[in-house]
């Protein structure tokens, strides 16, 4: 028995491919319903849903490094390439043009809050072109003030009335205000404010009245979120200092104002970093010749005053070629001490001024190496305070970039410091060449030596003077040049290809999705029906043997019907061969049962009996069904006995309650009886097996029409009387439990020789 259980698990566990095939095959369908679904859900979501198109616009980054003014006027001076990090710095722009300031200026300027939309009798809601129909004035400061979602749904009804709908949402909470008014002219006053529609005059669409219009008004916030999230700005190229801003929606003319509103903002902001920068430059120059003005006025007062006062003659010819090589040195001399002190001006502006203060580069400095860290220093301050309008202070390239301030403000104060020195030591160096010409001149008056020490320190003043002018002039120009540091390489355009819905991917998605359906919806009714649908799985659910298929015309009325039908005579001679000639065995006593309350194991029982008959040996058909009263009808007495009364009344003999066959004279009919209802009472009495003696006595074959195994009749009390039993499953009606119950029951040797023949309906 253990062999067989497990062979019944193996069986089980088997897939076979073929009746999978023919499983599927015979829901066809399922996949006809399931695909004509998914197709006509998807072609309405192709036309109901609003094509989708991607606008893009392309602006390139120069670096403003190169192109402020802070550079442009420190002369033809090459810029220190060791300081440009234009992978940071067009990550930088990115975040910029991506900022909330940018985002919140284009829906102010575009008046993007509000968001208008239509809905055509078929179809869901498209967002408006250009212009709504009518323009709706807001209750003062409503719009600033806005917390949560605004939705006003405006129709034209027939009777020529304005139908108008107001729904507030807040999280979960809804309130809704509905009005009618004749006039759009006409105020409304709601729980929120007094509304006022006014025509727009500049349009003229019969259509739109037929329209049913939805306004939707999010704060700023809100919007900001949306547009966020809406627009991809990313490098064109890794290579290139390009950037690309897109979106996509299927309002066209929309998106393209928004990328080009953005563009603008964005070189906006970059021209008023520019003005600010040139701004602060001129302010330090102008003070810077405020005081040197002051202190030429008082040198050249203090020159002309020596002149009137000392009355100066000319110099003597014999020390003019002295005097001209001293005043040589001296120049040189002058123009040390102007270096000098620019730098020492410099350094005393960074440290009284702020971290984040520029540092004036355009005062003269020769240095190459100072000049390109003043420039390099003062592109960093701008790149960290534009940071800070458009992010947090928690960005870590924020922080980074502040640590890269501070080291670089000390190496300008260190090369300063390098440079004053180096500075004093050319100035001493200078010194030491004039005082070879010194002899040559000490006949000179000391009246004439006062007043060149004079005239050099005015020279020295207007000199500088002269300069600063040159650079205020030079700043001003660059003031006045609109310098485009983001220059448009492509403005907004809308390529005329729908990205979305893809018919094509949409359809093979529904087709997909059709057979993902079906297989599920086939799957789970496969798993969850609990009856048996083939002689495959019957097979596969158990190891007791499957001996016949028996095919029942779907509409019987009685058994008799069926005598004379070819396909079941033929199938059970087949079964009757099977069970004399080709048995080792010699069945003589057959017990016929099913699990399921119903006429085809009378059918099979009967017609079993008539199969026999043919060889010329008496048969006996017993019916032990308390349910069964169609085996009447081949017996022609009326108030018959049968089998209980046989077990109830000692007097009765079996010939009693045989009777004869009206359809055939070798097969003997034995009946339940009149007294059946204690048939399990009567089932234990002795004269059972006198009656089973008396039948194997004198009948060649027994075949017994037994109660269903459900039923209530003691089955067991009856298997010691039969050779053989055969249970009746019949397809789509034999549950698969029952077959689990037949498995325990053979197991358990509670049946003999127990065989399985498997019962379908035919037309």
């Amino acid at each position: 028995m253990t062999n067989n259980k497990n062979q019944s698990n193996i069986q089980i566990e088997e897939i076979d491919l073929k009746e999978i095939f023919f499983t599927l095959l015979k829901k066809w369908y399922v996949f006809i319903i399931t695909g004509f679904l998914c197709i006509t859900f998807a072609v309405y979501y192709i036309f109901s849903t609003p094509p989708q198109y991607k606008t893009i616009g392309t602006v390139l980054v120069q670096s403003e490094k190169s192109n402020n003014s802070l550079g442009a006027l420190s002369g033809s001076m090459p810029f220190a390439t060791d300081f440009l990090d234009m992978g940071n710095a067009v990550h930088d722009e990115i975040i910029i043009l991506q900022s909330k300031n940018i985002l919140k200026k284009m829906i102010e300027d575009l008046q993007l809050q509000t968001s208008v939309f239509y809905k055509k009798r078929l179809g869901g809601y498209y967002q408006l072109n250009k212009s709504e129909p009518f323009i709706i004035i807001f209750p003062e400061h409503y719009k600033e003030n806005l917390i949560g979602k605004l939705t006003i749904k405006v129709k034209k009804t027939k009777n020529v009335e304005w139908k108008i709908k107001f729904i507030h949402e807040l999280g979960f909470t809804k309130t809704k205000f509905n009005a009618n008014i004749s006039d759009l002219s006409q105020s409304l006053t709601t729980p929120w404010g007094e509304f006022k529609f006014k025509e727009n005059e500049q349009l003229i669409d019969p259509e739109y009245p037929n329209y049913t219009l939805k306004y939707i008004t999010l704060p700023v916030k809100s919007r900001i979120d949306q547009y966020t999230d809406l627009l991809n700005i990313s490098l064109s190229d890794k290579k290139a200092n390009a950037i690309d801003i897109a979106i996509e929606g299927d309002n066209t003319y929309l998106n393209e104002m928004i990328i080009n509103k953005i563009i603008e903002l964005y070189e906006l902001d970059k021209q008023q970093d520019q003005k600010r920068i040139t701004g602060e430059m001129e302010s330090f120059i102008n003070k810077r010749i405020s005081l040197l003005d002051e202190e030429l006025q008082i040198i050249e007062k203090k020159v002309e005053e020596f002149r009137l006062n000392k009355n100066l003659a000319n110099i003597e010819i014999q020390s003019r070629n002295a005097i001209e090589a001293s005043r040589d040195y001296e120049k040189l001399i002058t123009e040390v001490d102007m270096e000098y002190s620019l730098m020492t001006f410099i350094e005393e502006y960074i440290k009284k001024s702020d971290i984040f203060d520029l540092i004036p580069s355009n005062t003269g400095i020769t240095d190459e190496t100072l000049s390109n860290l003043i420039i390099s220093y003062n592109y960093e301050v701008m790149e960290y305070l534009r940071l800070t309008r458009s992010t947090n202070d928690n960005n870590p390239h924020i922080s980074q970039l502040k640590e890269k301030i501070l080291l670089s403000r000390s190496n300008i104060l260190q090369t300063i410091t390098n440079m004053k020195e180096g500075t004093m030591l050319r100035r001493n160096d200078i010194i030491r060449k004039n005082e070879s010409v010194d002899s040559l001149i000490n006949n000179v008056p000391t009246i004439e030596r006062e007043y060149i020490a004079v005239t050099r320190e005015q020279e020295v003043k207007r000199n500088l003077y002269l300069f600063l002018l040159q650079k205020r002039e030079e700043n001003q120009l660059s003031m006045s040049t609109n310098q485009h540091v983001g220059k448009i390489i492509n403005q907004a355009y809308t390529p005329g290809i729908c990205i979305a819905p893809r018919k094509s991917v949409i359809l093979f998605i529904a087709l997909c999705l059709a057979g993902l359906i079906s297989l599920a919806y086939i799957f789970i009714e496969y798993t969850l029906k609990t009856t048996i649908e083939n002689r495959k799985q019957l097979e596969n659910l158990t190891s007791i043997p499957v001996i016949s298929n028996i095919s029942i015309p779907k509409n019987y009325n009685s058994t008799t019907d069926l005598l004379n039908n070819n396909t079941i005579n033929e199938t059970l001679s087949l079964l009757r061969n099977n069970l004399i000639i080709n048995t080792k065995n010699k069945y003589q006593t057959i017990l016929i049962t099913s699990t399921n309350k119903d006429n085809v194991k009378s059918i099979v029982a009967t017609n079993l009996a008539f199969s026999f008959s043919v060889t010329k040996e008496k048969i006996a058909l017993v019916n032990f069904d308390t349910k069964e009263s169609k085996l009447d009808k081949y017996i022609e007495s009326n108030n018959i006995l049968g089998i209980s009364d046989y077990l109830n009344d000692l007097s009765i003999k079996g010939e009693n309650i045989a009777y004869k066959c009206n359809e055939n004279p070798f097969i003997n009919i034995f009946t339940i009886g009149t007294t059946f209802n204690n048939l399990p009472d009567l089932l234990i009495n002795s004269r059972l097996n006198t009656l089973f003696d008396y039948l194997k006595q004198n009948y060649k074959y027994i075949i017994i029409n037994s109660s269903p195994i459900d039923a209530n009749c003691n089955l067991i009390t009856l298997n010691q009387f039969t050779d053989l039993t055969l249970f009746i499953c019949q397809q789509n009606t034999t549950e698969k439990t029952d077959i689990r119950q037949l498995n325990y029951l053979s197991e358990t040797n509670n049946f003999n020789n127990i065989s399985l023949i498997y019962s379908t309906e035919c037309k």
